[in-house]
């Protein structure tokens, strides 16, 4: 069974990759335990975009804009809580080390130290107590685990923007009004594997879509779509090949063809792309499957299909029968976020897709009694 990762705080003293990592000057805080401490990609909930250190120059005045995936370290950042209940928020670019102690360099930093007004701009500068270093993060209203990073400067009134909602690689990040617009917003994923961020975003996006993702119900069903947004917001893994997806521009949210989807959105037509596809995602990730069993082979052995290496954070896909009577292709794609101990059965999270429904908490023995001529197959992402 998977195991989650819990980081131990001391004064800012973390463990990564078996070195001692401080933030100069430090500070320990009681804020919230799912964020503290931890190495995060930031990525904007509308471009989907990453904010990013400009071309990863470790210096002074530095920019911060956003860019696509490149899992470089200038894409990321430890959560680093204060005394007064703010983060600051440190930057892996320009990281050294002494005495086996690596310490962290820069950090993000409202240009100009005290300037509260909108369209300030953010780059990266070295620790100190100012409040240009200072934010505070306070979840989206929409409820959706989009979150909203305060400035200090500002007296935590605005918010880190991308500025002009900016779609673009080296689209610029500044301070300005929180508006609840997407830009105005970001999603916090784990650079490692946390599955408890999978379950939540899950848990509150079963039923809704999340901007930096089109609404892709046009293609048949958007069950993959939101399966691989729930394996990415767990850190389960990042962007690969054509298993990414950014937006182009803001024409179509919720596209009603093909055409408008390759209009608003960099990633394959729905039925090559793993991202969107089930039968691609399967063919994609066939090496992490562990299983496959049609629905009455499920019910007739629940024990033993309850002692698979199955836990919060795999997948599980149903797949036609062929007209042999074998595996046949996948079209439907469901996410794991909690164990039933009750039911010896795992419980489901998928959005509207060729079941014609959009649910949470879906039991697996009650959909293999449903479907016991189709297969199931199990993955251990």
């Amino acid at each position: 069974m998977k195991k989650r990762v819990f980081k131990l705080l001391l004064i800012l003293v973390i463990i990564l990759c078996n070195f001692t990592i401080f933030t100069k000057p430090s500070h320990a805080g009681i804020t919230n335990a799912m964020v503290k401490n931890k190495w995060f990609y930031i990525k904007n909930a509308y471009s989907g975009r990453y904010l990013d250190v400009s071309g990863g120059i470790a210096a002074q005045g530095t920019n911060v804009q956003q860019y696509e995936f490149n899992g470089t370290a200038s894409q990321k950042w430890f959560l680093a809580p204060q005394d007064d209940g703010t983060f600051m928020i440190g930057s892996m670019v320009g990281m050294t080390t002494t005495d086996g102690k690596t310490y962290i360099n820069y950090v993000l930093d409202i240009n100009g130290g005290k300037d509260g007004s909108n369209g300030v701009n953010l780059q990266i500068w070295s620790p100190n107590t100012s409040a240009a270093q200072k934010f505070k993060i306070g979840m989206s209203p929409k409820a959706n685990q989009t979150v909203g990073f305060l400035t200090g400067p500002s007296n935590y009134s605005r918010v880190i923007t991308v500025q002009e909602k900016s779609c673009s690689n080296g689209g610029n990040v500044f301070q300005y009004d929180y508006n609840q617009s997407c830009n105005d917003e970001w999603i916090l994923e784990p650079i490692k594997e946390d599955t408890s961020f999978g379950v939540e975003y899950a848990k509150v996006n079963y039923n809704k879509y999340v901007q930096a993702y089109p609404n892709a119900t046009f293609a048949g069903g958007d069950c993959t779509n939101f399966a691989s947004q729930c394996m990415l917001a767990a850190g389960t893994q990042h962007y690969s090949g054509n298993w990414k997806v950014y937006r182009k521009n803001g024409n179509y949210s919720e596209p009603t063809d093909r055409n408008q989807l390759d209009a608003s959105w960099e990633l394959c037509a729905p039925k090559t792309s793993p991202w969107m596809s089930a039968k691609e995602f399967a063919n994609v990730w066939k090496p992490k499957r562990i299983t496959y069993l049609k629905g009455s082979e499920i019910v007739a052995n629940n024990e033993s299909v309850w002692q698979l290496s199955i836990t919060s954070g795999d997948i599980i896909q149903i797949a036609e029968s062929s007209i042999l009577g074998v595996l046949g292709d996948s079209y439907h794609t469901m996410y794991v976020h909690e164990l039933d101990y009750v039911n010896d059965t795992y419980l489901l999270a998928y959005h509207s897709d060729a079941l014609n429904t959009v649910k949470c908490n879906v039991k697996l023995i009650d959909l293999a009694r449903s479907k016991p001529n189709e297969y199931f197959i199990f993955y251990q992402m």
